[in-house]
Formats: C-alpha cells, structure tokens, sequence
C-alpha cells in the first residue's frame, strides 16, 4: 500500500466512525437526559440542603457577586469587582475556646465561685491537658463531672469545627495542585517536587480527619450524656469516601451523578449575623441558581 492508499484508507476509517458516531448521538443524547431526569431529586435535594446552610439575603449577595465576577473575566474594565473567591475564615478554635474559657473562670473566681480543683489547674486546663496527651495516645481516665463535661463538650465542638475548616480549606489546596500540576509542570525535577507539595498536603488532610474522627467519637458520648440535641445531624461519621473536593466525584460515580460530600453541606459554627464569611468559605461559593438546568432536563425528559 503506497501512501496516498494509506491516508484514503485511514480517511475512510475515520470517516466512517465519525458519522456512526453522529447518528447514534439523538440515542446517546436522549439515554443520558433520561438519566438526568431520574437523578434529579437527588440532585434537588442536595441543592436544597446546600442553600437551606445559607441565609436567603446572603445567597442572593454572593450570586449577584459571582455573577459580577463572571462578567468581568469575560469583558475586563477598569472597575475590577471584588472576587468572591477569596478565602477568609474565622472559625472557633480551640486556642479562642480556651481563652473565653479562661476569662470564663477568672470572672468566677473574682466573685468567689472558684471551681478549680488545684491552684495551677483550672477545669478548662485539665480538659484541655486531657485533650493534649489524647493527641499523644496517652490514656487518661477522669471521674464524671458535669461541669467538666460541658467544658470539655465545647473544646470538642471547637475541635470538630477546626478539624473540618481544615479538612476543607486543604482540599481545596490540593484540587488547585492536582490542576497546577497537570497544566504547569513539566520534567521529572518539577514532577517530583509537585509530588512532595501534593504529598505534604495529603498528610494534613489525613491528620485532620483523624482528628475530627477522634473530636466526633468524644461528641457522640458528650452528647449523650449531657442530653445535648442537634449533634447528631451536624456531626456525621467521617467515612474515607467523603473527604473529597467539592466538584469531586465519588469513586466509581461520574461528576455528573455524583453527590456533594456532606462536608460542604453543614452550617459552620457561627450563626451568619456572627460571621457571614464562614458560609462563604465552607460552601465553596455554591450559590447560584440551578433553575434553568432542572427547567432544561424536565422538557428533554419529556
């Protein structure tokens, strides 16, 4: 076969796949709008509970925001928006519990309620001295006590919430690294060194899931004890398939079947008239409308 038959003969292959490809697209087309149709409530309701985490006054200003942002990218001008996408977080941490914890105990003692059980050691510094040799794996066993039950169900609550900001803000980290890599990188000195980035971020999401598992397991017995309520829906237990990105897919589930990984579907620990920008950043910004797209589905379903 010379060359010209080569190349008439691949045109004819290529040919031939490209136009069975394009009849059979109306099939292709209608079998996944069919499979859209029933995934859609799935899909609502986790929309739903998506946005039911935000105030309605809220939603709408960071959809005008994102939107505005959008444009802009599209048609730059001088009159840059601000980007919504800015990462500004101000969770209760555990070093902030402590210290309210501490004033707590000061304003106690200055009216002659002292409940400290030594003059070094106060109930928040023996909770959170027990919490510290937990991180060490040093087994500590303390007597009941409801008050220092409360204290130490508060620094477990702060510990929760931090550990799932971190679990959340390193995944994102590690989703703009996966891309950078892909798109940037080149060479096996390059490669490797993206590796080692990749590698150390990994290592902190692994250390804060084991440490909300750990915050969870304490909450669960808390909660029990002390007849604490709404926990157990805020709370959930952290399985290995739920710590992934936002957009990611679930493992063996394409993006577009996919649900959102209940991390990113809870409140944060403060109400929105304390800190607006939590839901900001906990929700990776899911605000926008998905009326058209569902609109869309139901008339191909039809």
């Amino acid at each position: 076969m010379g060359p010209g038959s080569r190349r008439d003969c691949l045109d004819a292959h290529f040919g031939d796949y490209n136009w069975r490809k394009v009849m059979s697209m109306g099939t292709t087309l209608f079998q996944k709008a069919r499979a859209a149709a029933n995934d859609i409530a799935n899909h609502t309701i986790v929309h739903n509970e998506l946005t039911a985490t935000l105030p309605a006054d809220t939603v709408k200003q960071w959809t005008e925001e994102v939107e505005a942002w959008e444009r802009w990218q599209q048609e730059p001008s001088s009159d840059e928006p601000t980007n919504p996408y800015n990462h500004k977080v101000e969770l209760p941490t555990q070093a902030a519990v402590r210290r309210r914890l501490a004033e707590a105990e000061a304003d106690d003692i200055a009216s002659r309620k002292d409940l400290a059980l030594d003059v070094n050691v106060t109930p928040s510094v023996l909770i959170s001295a027990g919490l510290d040799l937990e991180a060490e794996h040093i087994q500590n066993k303390i007597p009941f006590d409801k008050s220092l039950a409360e204290i130490e169900w508060e620094l477990r609550v702060a510990q929760a919430e931090e550990a799932l900001e971190g679990l959340r803000h390193n995944l994102q980290i590690r989703c703009y690294l996966f891309k950078f890599k892909d798109q940037n990188v080149r060479g096996q000195h390059a490669n490797t060194r993206a590796h080692h980035a990749i590698e150390n971020v990994q290592s902190k999401i692994d250390t804060c899931a084991e440490e909300y598992r750990a915050a969870q397991h304490a909450i669960i017995s808390l909660g029990t004890l002390l007849k604490k309520v709404g926990w157990k829906q805020k709370y959930l237990t952290l399985e290995q398939g739920d710590i992934r990105e936002i957009s990611e897919a679930e493992e063996g589930i394409s993006v577009g079947r996919s649900l959102t990984s209940w991390i990113w579907r809870i409140k944060g620990a403060a109400e929105p008239t304390e800190n607006d920008e939590v839901f900001r950043d906990g929700m990776g910004i899911c605000t926008r409308s998905s009326s058209t797209p569902l609109i869309a589905v139901f008339k191909l379903s039809d």
